[in-house]
């Protein structure tokens, strides 16, 4: 707020002798929101996602416990939370850290619910709108297919954002 308020003394062009009033309150009122409201929406699924995915694939979520079984070992790393904790190839050789296998079961199932949503949100800011005169038998070796080569760049150029914004942190 700072910031816009010295953009304005510094860019508002005098009337009179005087600055222009100072209208952030108006701009704030006219742009927060829709843009509170749009991202309100979005979350609701990331959350209700996201919840799942720590009920189901973690055994707990916050510091409330979800297991489905019971463990006398204080090491969450030697204890069965979830169903998905028993299945490994070969129970009687193989010695398993529970706790590192199951961080990595929710690293992939937000790798893959963040594509996914990345696609859907896609597939809203870029639609197709040419599905309608499109016929598919009149094939004649263009595959240049404009809305699918706009949506892959954005996930490419979404995936390097997200490779800087890692190494950046």
């Amino acid at each position: 707020m700072i910031i816009f308020a010295l953009y304005h003394r510094a860019t508002a062009r005098p009337d009179r002798g005087h600055t222009a009033p100072f209208r952030f309150t108006s701009f704030f009122f006219l742009t927060i929101p829709s843009t509170a409201y749009g991202v309100g929406l979005a979350l609701i699924p990331v959350i209700v996602i996201d919840t799942v995915i720590a009920i189901v694939l973690k055994g707990d979520i916050l510091s409330y416990s979800t297991a489905l079984y019971t463990c006398a070992d204080s090491d969450p790393s030697n204890c069965v939370f979830t169903v998905f904790d028993l299945i490994k190839d070969e129970p009687g050789k193989i010695s398993v850290d529970y706790e590192v296998l199951r961080v990595g079961r929710v690293g992939i199932a937000f790798l893959v619910s963040g594509g996914y949503l990345l696609l859907v949100g896609l597939k809203i800011l870029i639609p197709d709108t040419t599905r309608a005169g499109r016929v598919y038998e009149a094939y004649n070796g263009n595959v240049w297919l404009y809305y699918v080569w706009k949506r892959s760049n954005m996930v490419y150029c979404s995936f390097w954002v997200i490779m800087l914004s890692v190494v950046t942190i």
